[in-house]
Formats: C-alpha cells, structure tokens, sequence
C-alpha cells in the first residue's frame, strides 16, 4: 500500500467493528512506535480523542468496543 511510507500525515475512515484488526495490522507493517490518533464522533456532541503509538492504540481498542464513526489520524513515516 503506497500511504504506508508516507511522509505526510494520513487520514482515513474505518470501521467501528474493525478498528482493532487495523491498528494490529498497521502495527505489524509499520511497527508500533508510530504516532496516531483515533477519533469517535469526530465533530459530533460526544467526540472522543485516544492519542499514542499505533501499538498502544491497538492495545487499547483490542481491550475496548468501539462504537460510532472512527477516523484514524495516522503520523507521518519518520
């Protein structure tokens, strides 16, 4: 996939029911230490922000349901 070396910002939907399976597999072929960001509602009332590496996140959302409409902020390939 040509935006995983990227050297700008990348952004993108994902689903709710597949955003753990994402953030795993960006993390196998990115490695984990790559900044990102989740956001739930984006611009809606209940907007929500998970910060941190793609491991962390990935970590985070195995654990946790994700509900609603997910965007992924993904950092730029250093």
């Amino acid at each position: 996939k040509e935006w995983m070396s990227e050297s700008r910002t990348v952004v993108f939907y994902e689903s709710p029911h597949r955003i753990a399976r994402c953030l795993r597999e960006l993390e196998e072929h990115l490695g984990g230490d790559r900044p990102a960001c989740v956001v739930r509602e984006i611009s809606k009332l209940h907007e929500t922000f998970h910060r941190g590496s793609v491991a962390e996140l990935a970590a985070y959302f195995s654990a946790h349901e994700a509900k609603g409409e997910i965007v992924v902020v993904l950092g730029a390939a250093l």
